[in-house]
This record gives structure tokens, sequence and C-alpha cells, in this order.
């Protein structure tokens, strides 16, 4: 069994094959675009965020496999990428989509059910709707193409040797520039 783990999760990771947990949210994400069912917009929706749980086994873990010693510290600068993008996300949609109706309730009585108003807000979502989905494939794509499972040579921290050895190393080559000079 931990022949098996060592071997076939880090390609697993590093080949893509369960790492494409976003496309099937950007997939829900077009079809939510063109829905016009109440019942099936709440369904895809749903299916979009559950679908988001593969991501756990695709390129969450990945922080691990890169590097167990400093996973924590790529955990914390990527979650922070990820949250900008979480407050970029509502302001991208307030600059496409444009509903004039300015609440709920009582100022919605009166208001005319306007058909083409109607027409060109479903537009504009769909529009919102694209593009999530062509973020979530584009970014996952990139990551499929050019992501890695090998641990990197900076996970290990430098033995008391190695640094001694660095200094060493540098003090003789400014020894040496200063001569030089």
């Amino acid at each position: 069994m931990e022949e098996m783990k060592s071997h076939c999760l880090p390609q697993l990771t590093s080949s893509g094959d369960c790492s494409t947990a976003h496309w099937g949210p950007a997939v829900a994400l077009i079809g939510l675009g063109y829905s016009r069912d109440t019942t099936l917009a709440v369904g895809l929706l749903t299916a979009a965020v559950a679908a988001n749980a593969g991501v756990y086994v695709g390129f969450q873990v990945n922080h691990i496999d890169l590097s167990p010693n400093y996973a924590g510290t790529m955990m914390g600068i990527t979650n922070c990428a990820a949250n900008i993008m979480s407050i970029m996300g509502p302001l991208m949609v307030g600059v496409i989509v444009h509903d004039e109706s300015e609440g709920v309730g009582e100022s919605m009585k009166g208001i005319v059910h306007d058909e083409s108003k109607e027409e060109t807000l479903a537009a504009e979502w769909k529009t919102v709707f694209f593009i999530a989905a062509g973020i979530y494939f584009l970014c996952n794509l990139f990551f499929v193409l050019f992501g890695s499972a090998v641990v990197q040579p900076w996970n290990e921290p430098e033995t008391s040797e190695e640094k001694s050895s660095k200094q060493a190393r540098s003090q003789h080559a400014t020894k040496q520039l200063t001569d030089d000079t």
C-alpha cells in the first residue's frame, strides 16, 4: 500500500489526472448561463460548488508534494492570492451587471415587468458565468500542463555545514574582489 501511495499519487497529481476538478464547475457555469429554469439553475450552481471538492485531491495537495517542509507557508501565500480574487469577483460582477431595480420588497412595487430589461440582465449574467468558466478552465489547464509533484530542491533547510561552506565561499569571493581592486 505504501509503495502504491508513494508511486501513484505524485504521478497522478503531476500528470493532472486528479487535478481536473475545476472543469466540472466550468461546464456547470456554462450550463447555468443558458438556463431559464430556476430549479435547473439551482441544481447547476449546487453541482458547480460541489465539484470544487475535487480540488483537494488535485492542486491543493500539490503544496505538500512540492515541499513538505514549507507547505503551510506556500498554502498561506496561495490562499492570499485566492482571497484577492474573491474580492475582485464581486467587483467585476458590479462592472458587468447593471440591474436598475435597486432593491426588493416595497421598492419593487409599481415596477412594470419589462422583458427587454430581463433579457439584458440575463445576457449580463451569462457573460459573468462564461468569464468564471473560462478562468476555471484556463487556470486549471495551466496547472495540468505545467504543474509538478516533484519535491523541490529548496525544500530541505540548509545544514550548519552547508551554511558554513557557503559563508566561507562568500568570504573568499569577497577577499578576491578586494584583492583585485
